[in-house]
Formats: C-alpha cells, sequence, structure tokens
C-alpha cells in the first residue's frame, strides 16, 4: 500500500518531487548501448556547461582564463581541457562555486564525513536529489531490493542530540519503510545478540550496510551457526568489500552481496548486478574519468578518480578529484546493459602504499595478508615516508614464533628490503569520524591524476 501507492502519491503529488518519474528513466538508460549512453552524457554535459558559465562566478573565471566559452567545448578532448578540482578548491570557493539563479532555499546541505581528516560542506538542487535517490534505487534493485519490502540496515546514526521533531519524523520514515536500523558505531560482543534477534524480527528483503560492520556481524553468525531467514540480497556499500569478507557474508547469509560504490559528493557512482562482473557506473548522472600519470587510464590500469556531476545545478562539481583510485574493466557485461563497469576500486588514492623503489601496493594486499592470522583481532598499516611502514595490531592473544616470522617476511618481501617496519600494540584501532575503519594510511603523496614521480610503477 505504502510502496506501490502512498508514497508515490507524498512524492510526486504532495511534495511535487519527480524521483518516480527519473527512476523510469533511469531503469531505461541502463538498457541503452554505449554509444547511445554517451550521446545522452554529452547533451547533459553541454547544459551543465552552458549553465556553468552563465550562473556559476568560478566557472565563468574558470573560462576566461582559457579564453574560451561553452561552444567552444566541441569534444571530450576539449572537455578534458578544464582544469581538475579537489576539496581544497573547493572550500577556498566555495561562494564562488554556488550558482546566482538557485536561492537559498532551493540548495540542500551537506558535507562529507572526514575520513580522511579534511570534511568538506557543500550543497545541490532538488532535482539532484531526486535524480540521486532515483539512481540509488535502480542499482539497490539489482540486489533484490523493493520499496517497503522490509530492509535491514547496518547504517551510521545521528550522533549529536536531535530534536524531537526530527527523531520522530525519522522514525516515522522508518517505519513506514518497514526500515530497521542498526548503529553502526555499536557493534560489539555485547550488542551483536540483540542485533541479530532484530534482524530476525524484521524478517527483512534485502539487509545493507557499511563493509566493516556486515563483516563482523557475519563472523557472529556463522559462529552461533547461521540465520533462519534469508534475505534476497546484501548490499555493501561504503567501504572497501574485500573478497574475504565477501566470502563470510554470504555464507552467514547463504545469499550473493553486492558490492556499490559512492560518495557523499554525488551519492551511488557504481553498484554490481546479479552477474558480479564489476560495477556498472551510473553515467547518465555521472560523467567518469579513470587518469593516470596526465592521461585516461587504460582498461585494467589503475588511476585516480574524477567525476562530473551532471544533474548538480546548484553547486557544480566539474572533473572532480574525489580521492579514489580505481581500473576499468575491459568489457562489458554479460547482462547486457549498456553502462560502463569497474574493474574494481581500489580504496582512496591515501590507501595506496609507496614503496622506495617507486612502486605502488593496493591497500588489498593487507587485509589479503593478515586474514589468515588468528591472532590478530584488527589492523592498520600507516605509512609516513616511503622507506618506512608502521604496523598496527590489536592482538586476540601473542603471536607464537612462527607466526611473527611469517608475518615479517611477507610485509618486508613486498614492501622491499629497503623499507623499515615499525610494530606497535594498541588496545584499539581509531575509527574515522563516520565510523569507517581505514587498513590503510599513507601520508606519501601520490597523484595518480598527473604525471608524477611514481609514473614507473
Amino acid at each position: 500500500i505504502v510502496g506501490r501507492g502512498l508514497y508515490p502519491f507524498y512524492e510526486g503529488v504532495l511534495r511535487r518531487r519527480n524521483t518516480f518519474r527519473y527512476l523510469r528513466e533511469c531503469e531505461a538508460n541502463q538498457w541503452l548501448s554505449p554509444d547511445e549512453l554517451q550521446a545522452l552524457q554529452w547533451r547533459r554535459l553541454k547544459r551543465l556547461l552552458e549553465h556553468a558559465y552563465l550562473h556559476v562566478p568560478y566557472y565563468r573565471q574558470v573560462f576566461g582564463d582559457l579564453d574560451a566559452q561553452p561552444e567552444d567545448i566541441r569534444s571530450w578532448d576539449d572537455f578534458r581541457q578544464l582544469p581538475l578540482i579537489d576539496k581544497t578548491v573547493i572550500r577556498e570557493n566555495a561562494k564562488q562555486l554556488l550558482a546566482d539563479n538557485i536561492p537559498e532555499s532551493g540548495r540542500i546541505r551537506s558535507g562529507t564525513g572526514g575520513s580522511t581528516g579534511q570534511p568538506l560542506q557543500f550543497c545541490y538542487d532538488q532535482k539532484s536529489y531526486q535524480w540521486r535517490i532515483a539512481v540509488a534505487m535502480r542499482g539497490d534493485g539489482w540486489a533484490g531490493w523493493q520499496l517497503c519490502a522490509s530492509e535491514y540496515y547496518i547504517w551510521g546514526v545521528p550522533i549529536l542530540p536531535e530534536k524531537p521533531w526530527k527523531r520522530l519524523k525519522a522514525r516515522v520514515h522508518h517505519k513506514l519503510l518497514r526500515r530497521c536500523v542498526v548503529s553502526s558505531f555499536d557493534f560489539s560482543p555485547d550488542t551483536l545478540p540483540r542485533y541479530l534477534a532484530a534482524y530476525e524480527r524484521a524478517k527483512p528483503r534485502t539487509v545493507i550496510g557499511f563493509a566493516s560492520p556486515l563483516y563482523q556481524f557475519a563472523r557472529y553468525i556463522n559462529e552461533v551457526g547461521g540465520v533462519r531467514w534469508r534475505p534476497s540480497g546484501v548490499i555493501s556499500s561504503a567501504e572497501t568489500l574485500y573478497s574475504h569478507q565477501r566470502a563470510e557474508i554470504e555464507t552467514a547469509f547463504g545469499v550473493p552481496v553486492f558490492n556499490r560504490y559512492g560518495c557523499r559528493e554525488v551519492m551511488m557512482i557504481g553498484a554490481e548486478c546479479d552477474r558480479h562482473q564489476g560495477l556498472h557506473v551510473s553515467s547518465d548522472q555521472l560523467c567518469v574519468e579513470i587518469r593516470r600519470n596526465g592521461s585516461l587510464a587504460r582498461p585494467g590500469e589503475l588511476g585516480e578518480v574524477v567525476i562530473t556531476d551532471l544533474q548538480n545545478y546548484a553547486m557544480p562539481f566539474i572533473r572532480y578529484r574525489i580521492g579514489d583510485a580505481a581500473r576499468w574493466a575491459s568489457q562489458l557485461c554479460a547482462c547486457g546493459r549498456g553502462l560502463p563497469l569497474l574493474q574494481s576500486v581500489e580504496g582512496r588514492v591515501l590507501d595506496l602504499i609507496a614503496t622506495a623503489d617507486g612502486r605502488l601496493i593496493s591497500g588489498e594486499y593487507f587485509p589479503h595478508l593478515l586474514k589468515d592470522f588468528e591472532a590478530v583481532r584488527e589492523y592498520q598499516i600507516v605509512q609516513e615516508r616511503r622507506d618506512a611502514l608502521t604496523i598496527r595490531l590489536v592482538l586476540h592473544r601473542p603471536f607464537t614464533a612462527a607466526e611473527e616470522t611469517t608475518l615479517y617476511e611477507a610485509i618486508q618481501t613486498v614492501v622491499g628490503q629497503g623499507t623499515h617496519l615499525n610494530w606497535e600494540f594498541p588496545d584499539q584501532i581509531e575509527r574515522t569520524p563516520s565510523n569507517k575503519r581505514r587498513p590503510t594510511i599513507s601520508h606519501v603523496p601520490v597523484d595518480l591524476a598527473a604525471p608524477t614521480e611514481v609514473s614507473r610503477s
């Protein structure tokens, strides 16, 4: 009643939103050919550039510096002459990036959680918000999600006190959508039995959560013998999903895990379909580039993700470096969708370890290595300089001599003998402000989008 009637009526008639119209358009767009999708992208990009030139002071200055106008952008190569922007540029030019034809009342304010230690405040408009929701619903639908069909969320919840009316509104909203939300901030041996009981009561069609707490929940489920209720699918989001985590979660729930990739600035970037051959990029909403050493990365080549949001007119992000590293797949998915495919997302550029001899090591190496050491409860690898790594380990028990030797040799072999290993054994690993755990952190500059000193790798 709510999902097929009341909610669409509320969105479309009472709130005058086009979310469900955009959803129908999104569902049709996914079956367009790659050429048709690129033509759609180009039309939307041209409209965005014209808007930015006319109404956004920052981009008027950009075009002025280039002695160009939007009509001079006649090809993708022309478009790529526009400068890249990043969080620093946005912070320093926040007011100049706001469109002068969209009033304050038409802007939705948001911000990133600051997983890099640099929170970012930004905004987008109502139309962009509706597109974001539609694209997310399309991607979640590939995992079996249906509106109001019951969801179990392991998610971030408000930390600061909220006004009573706001808490009540959120409670009613979740109730109507048949959504059970448990806090990812409060996963511990004491809360896991209670959360499992809540899961069984909810009987969700889909489970959606941060990768790390999902994995922790799955390990507990497997320890106690599994679940009685089997969902249609499990959606992992917000953090890098490693293969051993996927296997553990699939064993716990007895259904496939569907990975999705996004960020607060643009929401859904890509999601897996039932073929699990990569992440379908939302190219009808976003223009995604993967850049390596000043050029577009080849399929399979690691590069930095650069995004243009084709729908956000309130504060346009054009060629925005989001700080992630990813690879294009070499072919389209067998499902038949024309949406381009990411082979993998390697996490943040700051998660890449740069060795003294110029190589780059994916942060994924360490989760795969350390999962096989039973003594390790949590870990974090921190790089302060090229020739040194700090390995932080929270242990269940002390290492045996054999385990210590094996781990030392495995890390030393991959990073090289010229790298000094520092070992720390804290009581816990500090989380980010949004309760994400970063397995690897590198403070060594790595610039994949532009020519750099690590181009040998």
